[in-house]
């Protein structure tokens, strides 16, 4: 319950700063609109929930943390190498240092999210071992999740693989070695594997 709490207050935080980048990056103030209406039903339907983690944690935190990763590689092949034709090769210096660091912190947590939502997953499927079958037949399928990588990912379809690479690590996390739980990167890591082996040590190293 605290995670989930902690993670809540996390996506007010990301909501808030993903306007501040847009006000910088478009040169006026960007602020939110007001929400449509919405119902929340609540049932003892552990399907239902599992289905739901399953999608929209599992599936859609672990991709976001993916997404972020590669604007944060883009903002610094502008910083390191001057890369001209980025849609950030015209932002300020300054600027695209404060969006890199919000964008890393952004994506910890979103991979942080992922992770409780592994667990919480996990807990369903051990209280009913049909609701996994069930998950994997409506979500974790190979075309469905192909489908969702592939529309998260249309703008960089050479980075599938590496995708789908990071993914299985995290899917197969039962049959994944996990040397300590320290949470720094490794010389020569890429964020994006980073990324992929924090999920796996919030899953192994905060379960039971």
């Amino acid at each position: 319950v605290e995670d989930a709490l902690n993670a809540g207050l996390d996506e007010v935080r990301h909501a808030r700063t993903s306007f501040e980048i847009a006000s910088k990056l478009i040169g006026k103030e960007i602020s939110p609109g007001s929400l449509p209406a919405s119902k929340h039903n609540f049932s003892q339907d552990i399907t239902t929930l599992a289905l739901n983690v399953a999608r929209e944690g599992c599936v859609d935190e672990t991709l976001s943390a993916f997404v972020a990763a590669l604007e944060i590689e883009d903002i610094n092949d502008v910083l390191e190498n001057d890369i001209s034709g980025s849609k950030y090769s015209n932002v300020d210096r300054r600027t695209l240092v404060w969006i890199g660091d919000e964008l890393k912190s952004i994506a910890i947590e979103e991979s942080n999210h992922s992770a409780l939502a592994w667990r919480t997953l996990q807990w369903a499927c051990g209280v009913d071992s049909a609701v996994c079958e069930v998950v994997q037949k409506e979500v974790f399928d190979g075309r469905k999740l192909d489908a969702a990588i592939s529309r998260r990912f249309a703008h960089h379809p050479e980075i599938f693989g590496a995708i789908k690479g990071e993914w299985g690590k995290i899917y197969n996390t039962g049959n994944v070695e996990v040397v300590g739980c320290s949470s720094g990167i490794e010389g020569g890591e890429s964020f994006l594997t980073y990324l992929a082996n924090n999920i796996v040590r919030g899953i192994l190293c905060k379960r039971g």
